[in-house]
C-alpha cells in the first residue's frame, strides 16, 4: 500500500457507526487535511503517535494504516466501542496494525504511559470540549520525544463561537467549553519545554462552501439511498479535481488569514 494518507482513509477505512463518515463520495476537507498531516508529521511508519480524543478512530486507523505505532485514548466508552469494530473492518481488509486504545479522561494524569516516547501527537478539535488544560498540556510535554511533534486543532472562535449552555467535557457529545483565536491558543501553549513552530488557519470560506453541498450528497448516500455508481464517479473524478484545485489556491493565499473555520497549531518539544 503506497497510498498517501488521504488515500488510505478513503480506500481502507470502513464507513464508521458514530459521528464522522467517509462513503464513497470524497470531499477537499479531507484531503487537505491528510495532506497537512503528511508535511507535519513526515515518514510517520514505525513512529509513536498518539491519537488523542480518537473518537471512532478514523485518524488512529489511517495513521496506524500508514506504519505507524498509534495509541489511541478517548473518554467516551460507546465511542471507542465503536472503534473497535472500526478496527476488525479495517483490519480484516488489510493487516494486523500496531494499535492500543485506552478509555481515559484527558484532564487527569497518564500514568500509563511512558515519558519521553512518542513521536507525534494528534489532538484534532478537542481542547475546545476541555474546561481545564493544564493536565493535558503538562502530560503532553511529559510524554513527547524532545524534537517530536506536537499538532492541536481547534474551532475558530471568530467562526464558530462557542453556542449558550454547552457543557464540560464528556457531559455532551459535542460540548463545547472553550473557544480560541490564534491569539488565545498562542498564549495557551506559550509554556517552558515547547516551541510554536506554526499557527495557521484551515476551511476557509470556499472550503466551507463545497463541504456544505458535497457532505449533503455523502450523507445521502451512506445513510438514505446509494446514488448511481455514475454519480459518484462524476463528483470524484471530474467535479471534485476542479473543485480541489480551486480549494488548495484558497488555503495558500488564506492560509494565515483569521477567516478559516479551524486553526492549527503545530508545537516542537524542546531538544
Amino acid at each position: 500500500m503506497n497510498q498517501y494518507l488521504e488515500e488510505k482513509y478513503f480506500s481502507w477505512i470502513p464507513y464508521p457507526r458514530f459521528g464522522e463518515y467517509t462513503g464513497r463520495i470524497k470531499c477537499p476537507c479531507h484531503y487537505l487535511f491528510w495532506k497537512h498531516i503528511e508535511r507535519l508529521f513526515l515518514n510517520i511508519k514505525g513512529k509513536a503517535v498518539v491519537d488523542m480524543g480518537c473518537g471512532p478512530g478514523l485518524k488512529s486507523l489511517t495513521l496506524a494504516l500508514a506504519g505507524a505505532n498509534v495509541i489511541a485514548l478517548d473518554n467516551n466508552d460507546k465511542r471507542l466501542e465503536e472503534f473497535k469494530k472500526n478496527l476488525a473492518l479495517t483490519e480484516s481488509k488489510s493487516r494486523k496494525l500496531s494499535l492500543t486504545i485506552y478509555l481515559h479522561d484527558l484532564r487527569k494524569k497518564m500514568s500509563f504511559l511512558k515519558s519521553d516516547f512518542a513521536d507525534c501527537i494528534l489532538c484534532y478539535e478537542v481542547i475546545e470540549h476541555l474546561n481545564n488544560i493544564a493536565v493535558f498540556v503538562r502530560e503532553m510535554i511529559r510524554i513527547i520525544k524532545p524534537g517530536g511533534t506536537i499538532l492541536i486543532t481547534t474551532p475558530n472562535k471568530n467562526v464558530c463561537p462557542v453556542e449558550e449552555g454547552e457543557r464540560v467535557y464528556g457531559e455532551r457529545l459535542h460540548g463545547h467549553v472553550n473557544g480560541y483565536d490564534a491569539a488565545s491558543l498562542r498564549a495557551a501553549f506559550d509554556i517552558e519545554g515547547v516551541s510554536i513552530e506554526d499557527v495557521f488557519f484551515y476551511k476557509h470560506s470556499l472550503m466551507r462552501a463545497c463541504c456544505s453541498i458535497i457532505h449533503k450528497f455523502m450523507k445521502f448516500d451512506r445513510y438514505r439511498y446509494r446514488l448511481p455508481t455514475v454519480i459518484c464517479i462524476f463528483l470524484n473524478r471530474v467535479l471534485f479535481p476542479i473543485l480541489y484545485l480551486f480549494v488548495q489556491l484558497e488555503e495558500r493565499l488564506k492560509k494565515k488569514r483569521n477567516t478559516g473555520k479551524h486553526i492549527f497549531i503545530v508545537l516542537k518539544r524542546n531538544q
